[in-house]
Formats: C-alpha cells, sequence, structure tokens
C-alpha cells in the first residue's frame, strides 16, 4: 500500500506513459483546495494523476498530492478512511409500514420512529438489528382522537412521543412504553391565539416544557407538558423581521438556557433566552442568504459547545456559527454546493455526532458526511446518492446518527434507510 512520502506525477492527458491509476469512487486532494476525483482532476487541468510503477493504490484511499517545490513530481500523503455504505432499508406507503411522505426520525433505545404527512402517522421499527429493521407498530389519523394529519416532526423523551401535526395544528403526544401498541394520551391544537400552532413544524423537549415552531404564526411557542394527558400554552414569542425574526419560524434546538431556531422567510437563526420559560426574550440572531452567512431558508441547527452547525436549502450549505456570546453570533465558517462533490442541493437536515456532520439532503438524493474538528474549516469525508433501488434516498429529509450507523428518511420513497460509516 502507499506511504506518507511516496511520489507521483501529475501527467498531461496527451502523453500517458507509465501507470496511470483511475480512482473511480476515491478523491486527489490537489494542495489545499480543490478536492477532485482522478476524472475530475482530467477535466478540469487535463492532468491524471500517473503513480510509479509498483505503487498500490486502491479505489476509495483518500490521498493528498502536494507539488515538490513547483516541479511536476508529487507527494502523495494518505487521508483517513471515512467511507458510508447502504446497509438495509424499508419503505412503503400505507399499511404496514405507513411511511408515505416520511418526514422526520427520532432514534432512540433500539427504535427508530418516524413521522409520516400523508399517512398522518407515527410508525415505530426496531432496528436493533440495523442489517435487518422490522416494524414493531403504528398509530395513525388526522383529526380526533390521534390528531396526526400531516405529521411532521417526533421526540421522543422517556415513554412518550412527541409530534407535531401540521394540518391539525397540533402538538399531539403519545404513549410509547410499549411500542408495539403506542397509544394517544393527550393534544393541544389551534391556529393563532391562544396556541398559535398555525404551521406548526418543529420541536424539541427539555424538563416539562416542549418548545414548539410555527411558521405561519412566525411562532414559537412554550408549552408545559407536565401532565401529558393536558399540556398547556405558557407562552409565545412571535413577528418575523426585526427584532424577533421569526418569519416561517421551523426548527428549534434548546440548549441551556437558550432556544435556537432557524427561520426560513427571514434566512435567520435566532437566539432566545428562555431561562424563564414564562418570558422568552430576544437575545441576538444573524441573518443573511448567500455570502457571508449562507443563511438562504435554514432547515435546521444544532448547538455543539460553542458552536451552531446549520444546514441551509437555498445556500446548499453547511454553516457555521460561533454562538459564545449569543447576543452577537459570528460566522466561522462554511462549505456549500450542490451537486458533486459535496451533494448538499437543499440541505434539509442533519445530526452532529463526534467529529462528523451527516446531512440530508432533498433535492440531491443524497447523504453527506462532513468532518467538522475544524469548525473554520469543515471538510468533505463522503457521500452516498440516489433515489429508488438501491440506496433509497429519493428526498432526503431527515437523519439520525449514532453508533457508526446513520438512519434516514426520504420523503419521495417512502422510506427509511440505514448506512454505516467506517
Amino acid at each position: 500500500m502507499t506511504e506518507v512520502g511516496d511520489t507521483v506525477l501529475l501527467v498531461p492527458i496527451g502523453n500517458m506513459k507509465g501507470n496511470v491509476v483511475s480512482l473511480k469512487s476515491g478523491y486527489l486532494f490537489e494542495g489545499d483546495k480543490n478536492i477532485l476525483s482522478a476524472c475530475e482532476i482530467a477535466k478540469k487541468s487535463e492532468y491524471l494523476a500517473s503513480f510509479k510503477p509498483g505503487l498500490d493504490i486502491s479505489v476509495g484511499d483518500k490521498v493528498v498530492v502536494i507539488p515538490i517545490d513547483g516541479k511536476k513530481e508529487y507527494v502523495i500523503a494518505l487521508k483517513e478512511s471515512k467511507g458510508v455504505e447502504h446497509i438495509d432499508e424499508i419503505h412503503g406507503a400505507g399499511s404496514p409500514n405507513y411511511l408515505n411522505l416520511a418526514q422526520n426520525i427520532d432514534v432512540v433505545g433500539g427504535y427508530a420512529y418516524v413521522a409520516s404527512y400523508t399517512d398522518n402517522a407515527l410508525t415505530i421499527f426496531d432496528i436493533s438489528d440495523p442489517t435487518n429493521p422490522t416494524h414493531t407498530g403504528e398509530i395513525h389519523g388526522g383529526g380526533s382522537p390521534n390528531y396526526l394529519s400531516g405529521a411532521w416532526f417526533v421526540k421522543v423523551v422517556g415513554n412518550y412521543a412527541y409530534v407535531t401535526a401540521d394540518n391539525d395544528y397540533a402538538l399531539t403526544i403519545f404513549d410509547i412504553s410499549t411500542p408495539a401498541t403506542p397509544s394517544h394520551t393527550g393534544e393541544i391544537r389551534g391556529a393563532g391565539s391562544p396556541n398559535y400552532l398555525d404551521g406548526v413544524y418543529g420541536l424539541d423537549i427539555v424538563g416539562n416544557y416542549a418548545y414548539v415552531t410555527a411558521y405561519w404564526d412566525n411562532a414559537l411557542n412554550i408549552i408545559d407538558i407536565s401532565n401529558p394527558a393536558a399540556p398547556s400554552h405558557v407562552t409565545e414569542i412571535r413577528g418575523a423581521g426585526s427584532p424577533n425574526y421569526l418569519g416561517a419560524a421551523a426548527f428549534v434546538d434548546v440548549v441551556g438556557n437558550y432556544a435556537y431556531v432557524c427561520a426560513w422567510d427571514d434566512n435567520a437563526l435566532t437566539i432566545f433566552d428562555i431561562s424563564n420559560p414564562a418570558a422568552p426574550s430576544h437575545v441576538g440572531e444573524i441573518h443573511g442568504a448567500g455570502s457571508p452567512y449562507y443563511l438562504d431558508t435554514p432547515m435546521a441547527v444544532q448547538v455543539i459547545g460553542n458552536y451552531a452547525y446549520v444546514c441551509t436549502c437555498g445556500d446548499h450549505s453547511l454553516t457555521i456559527f460561533d454562538i459564545s456570546n449569543p447576543a452577537a453570533p459570528s460566522h466561522v465558517g462554511e462549505i456549500h454546493g450542490a451537486g458533486s462533490p459535496y451533494y448538499l442541493a437543499c440541505a434539509y437536515n442533519m445530526s452532529v455526532t463526534g467529529n462528523y456532520a451527516f446531512i440530508a439532503s432533498y433535492s440531491d438524493n443524497a447523504l453527506s458526511i462532513f468532518d467538522i474538528s475544524d469548525p473554520t474549516n469543515p471538510t468533505f469525508i463522503d457521500e452516498i446518492h440516489g433515489a429508488g433501488s438501491p440506496n433509497y434516498l429519493g428526498g432526503a429529509i431527515s437523519v439520525d446518527a449514532m453508533d457508526n450507523y446513520a438512519y434516514v428518511v426520504s420523503e419521495s420513497n417512502d422510506a427509511l434507510t440505514i448506512f454505516k460509516y467506517s
């Protein structure tokens, strides 16, 4: 196998001498700037990598090609391999899987909980064996008694699953202590005053409170769930544009005393102090499509330490902000681009675990992995894409990653697909 310090030559296409190697699924890093496949190097600079006879570089190896004092001789260094591969999937609208327009996934304790918009359903799958996911149970139905019409988002805490239902203007709570037979426990619903759940979408659960966004009501709602059978509205903060920047409030992540909200129409990441749940207050925000903030239609945010990681549909990006001072969040890095090589067209949802961000991109039908160990310089690792068989990533819309597996639901393919990364 090739070792650090081995040399290579970049040879013009019209003069291909020596042992030319094609790395079909690997990548050549030319300097520190362009990440290109061997094929792309040929297209863009009319050069191919020609390795000296006897060197063995396998398809999938990651390498860095560094020029030696401006000569045509280069040093090659192997990069850490982080590959992703399809393991298995379960799919199908209606009975028995109820995955029609699957929207969101939460993986907890050996089970995957999936909310499906058109099937008006919460479906539970046993994923204890990732190579063989199986249907365990489901509950479905719009209106009374289950209030799951247009199920958008699901969050599982303890023995309860909390689901937002767009068409029922509802936050609905289910007892999932027996996953085979989930049962309705309670709900709160209503567009406009007093519950402000028109366009109900994202939610997070912390302690006795549910933090719920509503994009038509431009609101962040705080709901008391201490009695799951009778959730009650505590208060809300709302308003598009200045000062609250909640235009089409969509996704919320609550960490410590702060709620971080993605607002689609305001192209904003907005931060609220929720230390007193009865009186949330605007603290700070950062907004703007395109350079330098890349917040065109932010779809999801995840806060880890002093950084907020945001994926955007309009800017096709993973954008990273320093939120150590919540009153003045600042842009520190981003990576963006539809199609090859990043596959971030309409980056819709993500899961950050360890040093890696896993992003489901709706329009690229893709799962992409990025190294975020340096938040100022996120780097591409690998991707897998394709609607229908075998990857079932058509309209990839939500991902949850853990323990070397990524679980993705795809709207167009009505599917839950499992991938392994290493």
